[in-house]
């Protein structure tokens, strides 16, 4: 994503045919079964992963 006004941006993508993950094995299936996910990025789910995205892409 471009950086706007000194704003920079994190995307994770998963590009694989399968998803493997033993521990997010129960937010996968809520997924599969509603369609919808934890989109709350300071739930205890998301937490980890966007405190490491906020600390990488910080100036």
């Amino acid at each position: 994503m471009p950086c706007l006004r000194g704003q920079r941006s994190a995307v994770h993508l998963e590009t694989r045919g399968s998803h493997g993950v033993a521990a997010e094995a129960e937010a996968l299936a809520r997924w599969k079964e509603s369609g919808t996910v934890d989109a709350d990025l300071d739930s205890p789910y998301w937490v980890p992963w966007t405190q490491l995205a906020r600390r990488t892409v910080a100036p």
